[in-house]
């Protein structure tokens, strides 16, 4: 079964480990654990600076108080969270190497998922285009895209 199926309908700990999984495919391929890498532990404030810096052009609106709040807040974390991975599932062979990857690592999370969602936040910030083929995956990652810059400026209203 794959987890994708359940989308967007996921328990806590499903969500967690597939947002693990994401961030270890966009960070390295799915060639190494990222568990104990300092970009999955990045506090909301460091996140929410972060993408504000990203956003200066695109949504200057948008400032690191709202960005962090969203983060913390567990429901917006969860919504936005689950719009990013919905974004990544819209291309079958990124999606399909993600719930590869939460397969071989569905054991407990270590970071909590606020600091997950912030993660992968910034790295879906910078996507700018993804390759799958034969070799793997490559991602080249630039400023931003538009789809999430809508849903945080949303997001941030709320």
């Amino acid at each position: 079964m794959n987890i994708w199926n359940h989308y967007p309908n996921y328990k806590k700990h499903e969500l967690a480990a597939l947002i693990k999984a994401a961030c270890q495919v966009l960070i390295t391929g799915g060639e190494k654990d990222v568990s104990e890498m300092q970009t999955l532990n990045l506090p909301s404030i460091v996140a929410a600076r972060e993408v504000e810096g990203i956003f200066l052009e695109t949504a200057p609106g948008i400032t690191a108080n709202a960005i962090q709040q969203v983060l913390e807040d567990q429901m917006l974390s969860s919504d936005l969270s689950l719009q990013m991975l919905g974004i990544l599932r819209e291309q079958p062979r990124l999606a399909e190497a993600i719930a590869i990857e939460y397969e071989k690592s569905t054991q407990k999370m270590d970071a909590t998922g606020g600091m997950l969602t912030a993660a992968l936040l910034v790295l879906a910030c910078k996507i700018k285009k993804i390759k799958l083929d034969k070799n793997g995956i490559e991602i080249i990652f630039e400023p931003f895209s538009q789809k999430i810059t809508a849903l945080l400026s949303l997001l941030s209203k709320s």
